[in-house]
């Protein structure tokens, strides 16, 4: 059995340990952009000498409500995309990635499984994951870290000590908290505070981790520079026509099988590329997400100097049905050098003569990044063009910024027992798309219509082409979705149909 998947992200690789595990013989087609050489061989030096100082010129200052994120200052993740897919973009945020490891390359590490609840509109026959979260958990290895809380910064620290003191009365209010679970592999650590700019010791889970492993397979072949521009069923094979990046030759590719694993943007336009209808539509579901800057009751002493790490510390589920009809994610973030950044860039000549009382503020400064259920978020609507091109704009008609201001809102009534006081003059509302907790564009069904998806993948008019990313999750709830999108596409991998 000759199978082909499409993408080097955690879908991609989960997908195809599975099929291995079957003794498929799995080619992985990837475009496989990865960081430049200088910036490497800058990375194995400070791994090798571990001289911090080198870290300075990996570091970009990005404005994250503005800009894109880039690790060690590269590109390297976006890069080259709308070469091959071009889009035009009206008050949203469409950005996927070419790079080997997909958008992996720029994740936080938070990781949570689905709750009971969160998957009961899945279809019935593939609604428990216990069996392939578990291992896809084994196979992260040193990289999951279920309870960080030998890892807390003192701020982080300071609020859950004061939470645990609260906690019935918090719990009453429809409050829960705990540490954050990240896949990191912290024995590591050096808690350098280097971990937004791109972990220089490379320790934050990213799927080409897990690619290096499937290359030592037998049955594994990896094709890089390999762009699917389109893809064909016939009666007994699929048919990929793909271009080679770098001297821009097409070659056609056959296989028994196909799994398209590109990210859930992606692979939602080459879906409608490779069905060539237009004007056609998909819908692109969004968890939609804010930024809340907030100020701690107590200055913390000294956390400029701290060593730590600046992922996700503690995360905060608010249930509160008179402010949304399912639960918020709250990720809390405490002290990094970006605030400071920040800071200057926006006082300019100020900055010198307001640093002492800025230095005051950061000690209580902590950032609160809140996410909502897909199902209370605007989703974005893709078309197909009759020139091949697409158009991408959002469709504004949930009430979104009336729920974000009430759960601030609803923060601030609670400051006392949160040990926090809401900065409500610098939230932030992301564009639709931009938190990437995107999907649900193929949405998995049991009884699949036109663009749904069996609970192998498979839209309703193909046999032998599979979807398995987050393009076919139901819906997007609020919080981290790439452990289920990994453990989904084992699933499918491991037991589908071949």
């Amino acid at each position: 059995m000759n199978i082909i998947v499409v993408g080097s992200g955690p879908a991609g690789v989960s997908v195809a340990k599975g099929l291995l595990e079957r003794n498929c013989k799995v080619t992985l087609l990837d475009a496989g952009n990865i960081l430049e050489s200088e910036k490497q061989i800058l990375l194995h030096e400070i791994q090798l000498n571990n001289h911090l100082a080198d870290t300075d010129s990996l570091r970009y200052h990005a404005n994250a409500k503005k800009k894109s994120k880039l690790p060690y200052g590269s590109n390297f993740i976006y890069k080259g995309v709308e070469d091959f897919f071009s889009w035009n973009t009206e008050n949203c945020r469409f950005q996927p990635s070419f790079a080997r490891g997909g958008l992996s390359n720029v994740w936080g590490g938070a990781i949570a499984s689905y709750s009971v609840n969160e998957l009961s509109d899945w279809p019935a026959s593939c609604c428990d994951l216990s069996f392939y979260y578990s291992q896809i958990i084994l196979w992260l290895e040193k990289y999951y870290t279920a309870d960080t809380s030998s890892v807390l910064s003192q701020q982080a620290q300071y609020l859950k000590n004061n939470w645990e003191k609260r906690q019935s009365e918090l719990e009453k209010n429809g409050f829960s908290f705990r540490t954050a679970m990240l896949a990191v592999d912290f024995n590591r650590c050096r808690l350098c505070g280097a971990c937004q700019y791109g972990c220089p010791y490379e320790l934050i889970y990213h799927s080409s981790i897990h690619l290096a492993w499937l290359k030592q397979h037998p049955n594994f072949t990896y094709v890089n520079d390999a762009i699917v521009e389109n893809f064909s069923e016939h009666p007994n094979t699929v048919k990929l026509v793909v271009k080679h990046n770098k001297n821009k030759q097409s070659q056609q590719f056959f296989s028994d099988r196909l799994f398209i694993a590109c990210g859930a943007g992606l692979s939602s336009l080459l879906y409608l590329r490779s069905l060539n209808k237009p004007g056609k539509e998909l819908f692109l579901k969004d968890s939609q997400h804010f930024i809340l800057p907030c100020l701690i009751n107590k200055k913390i002493k000294d956390v400029i100097k701290e060593p730590l790490h600046t992922l996700c510390q503690l995360k905060i589920s608010l249930t509160q049905k008179n402010i949304s009809h399912y639960p918020a994610h709250l990720q809390l973030y405490t002290y990094m050098d970006l605030y400071s950044h920040e800071m200057k860039s926006k006082l300019k000549w100020l900055y010198p003569i307001a640093k002492p009382l800025l230095n005051a503020w950061l000690e209580r400064l902590v950032i609160i990044q809140g996410y909502l259920d897909s199902k209370e978020s605007n989703h974005l609507i893709i078309q197909y063009q009759t020139s091949g091109k697409f158009v991408i704009k959002t469709n504004n008609t949930m009430p979104v910024t009336s729920i974000i201001h009430n759960i601030v809102g609803y923060l601030k009534k609670h400051h006392d027992n949160l040990a926090l006081k809401p900065l409500r003059f610098l939230l932030w509302q992301s564009l639709t798309g931009q938190s990437n907790h995107i999907g649900s564009s193929l949405p998995m069904s049991d009884n699949p219509k036109e663009d749904e998806v069996d609970i192998w993948g498979r839209p309703c008019h193909f046999k032998r082409i599979h979807f398995v990313d987050g393009s076919i999750l139901p819906s997007i709830p609020a919080g981290p979705i790439t452990l289920t999108i990994m453990a989904n596409a084992y699933r499918i991998g491991k037991e589908g149909p071949l």
